[in-house]
């Protein structure tokens, strides 16, 4: 088919196409790779019509509405506008057509036929010496010579710019508040299809009331393009990504859920348990739908939601979340002994940096019980040498409260882990200057530590 024509302008764009203009120039086959609606092909639509004038002609192949990889040539031949053959070998047909002539092809759409698009590219590049090739898939093809370009999320600058003027379609009165408006695409990982649905709000919401329902961002995102079913929703976008994975991706994604923040390999392997979480963390990667950042893996947030609905579909929760807290709490016992006393190791501390969105997300789960106990007096060191004051007490007065009234079923009968957790938090109302609640709290501690055999006590048991 002949290039389609956007129906708007592509705003925010124009390093990303002055890059991959200048890696076509490089390479003949140039895939494209991203999330779902982080804006692969209208990105490949406009390098097309960039570069148009370079070849004889340009093909636009959609490959979104195939489900049977072996109609792939035959979508190529109806993209070229070529009568329908009796030739058994239909890709023979596009090769014998395009052999002696500079074309551009672009495959839009390969992700749920990857391998099949990768046989389909491979035997025309090698066939035909003057075609180029553009394809937009969540993972490499795997092609010799191939140059893979993962599109980034918008800058804060571009992304403003875009919830601008998309909202300006819907209500040409908007004015932008750009520090909230920043704020929403901030939240949305610079999307551009997230973004976008996200401004089609302004209409019926305001910008404050658009930024407190992102919690929420499926049903907030609900309205798209009638005529692009799939993408009409950013859960569809990602749904449509999820029901192309192998069964064991799946579940690896929706496991990864329970992580609030970015995670290393050794903590996914230690909280997803019974499955090749290398392996298949390597293929979510390659898709797209984990980000890889210098040995730390993350989910977009609207990944993340969608996964964590999957978990709970999966009834897996519970479970996960057990796990979770149990392999941070042991990773901050093990590192607390070089930070006792403020006695601070510079590398434990960054450690501690690295995880302690997941550290505070046990906390916002309300494990409670021993877990919570414990973690509260392993961490109250960290929370020292930053200075965190306020977090430690808040968090130390929830977990004290709720253990002590009872209230906690899972709280247990150990009085050590009860008053270690109180001598955590008499150093932190020392920190504050609070010495009126310091009495009781140290007269509770020492007293149970007395009692007991903890070896940080002061005394024989």
């Amino acid at each position: 088919m002949k290039l389609p024509i956007a129906l708007t302008p592509l705003l925010g764009r124009a390093r990303e196409l002055e890059e991959t203009t200048r890696l076509l120039d490089a390479a003949r086959l140039l895939t494209i790779t991203g999330a779902g609606g982080s804006g692969k092909t209208r990105l490949a639509l406009e390098l097309a019509h960039r570069v148009r004038d370079r070849f004889e002609d340009v093909v636009w192949v959609d490959l979104a509405p195939l489900s049977d990889p072996d109609l792939i040539a035959q979508q190529i031949i109806d993209a070229m506008g070529i009568r329908e053959l009796a030739a058994e070998d239909v890709l023979r047909v596009v090769i014998d057509a395009v052999r002696d002539r500079s074309m551009l092809f672009v495959l839009d759409n390969c992700e749920h036929l990857v391998h099949a698009s990768a046989v389909v590219a491979e035997e025309i590049l090698r066939s035909c010496a003057n075609t180029s090739m553009v394809t937009t898939t969540r993972e490499a093809l795997g092609v010799r010579g191939e140059q893979t370009w993962l599109v980034p999320p918008l800058s804060t600058e571009d992304a403003v710019q875009l919830f601008t003027e998309r909202a300006r379609l819907v209500s040409p009165a908007f004015v932008a508040d750009e520090t909230l408006v920043a704020q929403i695409c901030t939240r949305l990982d610079g999307i551009p299809l997230a973004i976008e649905l996200a401004a089609a709000r302004v209409k019926v919401l305001s910008l404050a009331e658009i930024a407190a329902r992102l919690d929420d961002a499926f049903r907030l995102l609900s309205a798209g393009s009638r005529t692009l079913p799939r993408h009409r929703t950013i859960r569809e976008t990602i749904d449509w990504s999820y029901r192309l994975l192998l069964a064991d991706e799946q579940v690896l994604l929706r496991r990864l859920a329970v992580f609030g923040t970015s995670f290393s390999l050794d903590a996914a392997e230690a909280v997803c348990g019974d499955i090749d979480v290398l392996t298949h963390l390597a293929a979510l990667v390659d898709k797209s739908l984990v980000l890889s950042e210098q040995a730390r893996y993350r989910l977009l947030d609207t990944v993340r939601q969608f996964a964590a609905e999957k978990l709970d579909e999966a009834d897996e929760r519970g479970s996960l979340v057990e796990r979770h807290a149990r392999y941070f709490l042991d990773l901050v016992e093990e590192l607390e002994p070089r930070l006792f006393a403020g006695a601070v190791d510079p590398a434990a501390l960054a450690i501690i940096d690295q995880e302690i969105g997941n550290i505070r997300a046990v906390f916002d789960r309300g494990v409670g019980g021993q877990t919570e106990l414990r973690l509260l007096y392993a961490l109250h060191w960290y929370w020292f040498a930053r200075g965190h004051f306020h977090e430690a007490r808040r968090r130390m007065t929830t977990a004290l409260a709720r253990a002590s009234s009872g209230s906690d079923p899972n709280s247990g009968s150990d009085p050590i882990v009860l008053a270690r957790a109180k001598v955590a938090a008499t150093n932190a109302a020392v920190w504050q200057g609070d010495w009126g609640s310091l009495r009781p709290m140290i007269d509770e501690a020492v007293a149970a530590l007395r009692m007991g055999s903890d070896p940080n006590s002061g005394s024989d048991p």
